[in-house]
């Protein structure tokens, strides 16, 4: 990432904290820009999938992902705000999360069409070249859509 945006960083927080799932995981926006898109979740007990190792659940890192990368969409185009839910998300585990540590996500829009929105998106804990997943997405743009009753 070139450089963070404080204020747009400050909106997506405020945008997170009305997640109620980012709420309840503690998931909190590190850094971002235009470019990129950094989200932390903190390591809890609650989130430990594997008892033994202390690794995270996949359902806690697969949200880490999909949120940053929801995240980086609307981090791409702003300031113009564009609604786009999760069409598809590929999460490739490498590894084992590590027992204690929190977990980061970069993610980037790396291309968008009139419909679609592509990411690209890195979880690690304290060193990125040492990933836990990497994960790609696509969201839709609501807008696109012609009948949007049932978001009322």
């Amino acid at each position: 990432m070139k450089e963070n945006n404080e204020a747009l960083a400050d909106f997506c927080q405020r945008g997170m904290a009305d997640i109620k799932h980012s709420e309840v995981l503690g998931i909190e926006t590190v850094s971002a820009s235009n470019e990129s898109i950094t989200l932390k979740l903190p390591y809890s007990l609650n989130l430990v999938g594997d008892m033994e190792t202390g690794a995270l659940h996949g359902g806690a890192i697969f949200t880490l992902a999909d949120q940053t990368s929801g995240f980086a969409v609307f981090s791409h185009l702003h300031p113009q705000i564009r609604i786009a839910p999760t069409l598809d998300l590929r999460i490739d585990h490498m590894r084992k999360s590590t027992k204690g540590m929190d977990l980061f996500c970069t993610a980037r829009c790396y291309r968008y069409t009139d419909n679609i929105a592509f990411t690209r998106a890195v979880l690690y804990e304290n060193d990125i070249d040492n990933p836990v997943a990497h994960a790609v997405g696509s969201f839709m743009f609501l807008e696109t859509v012609k009948d949007q009753g049932w978001l009322k």
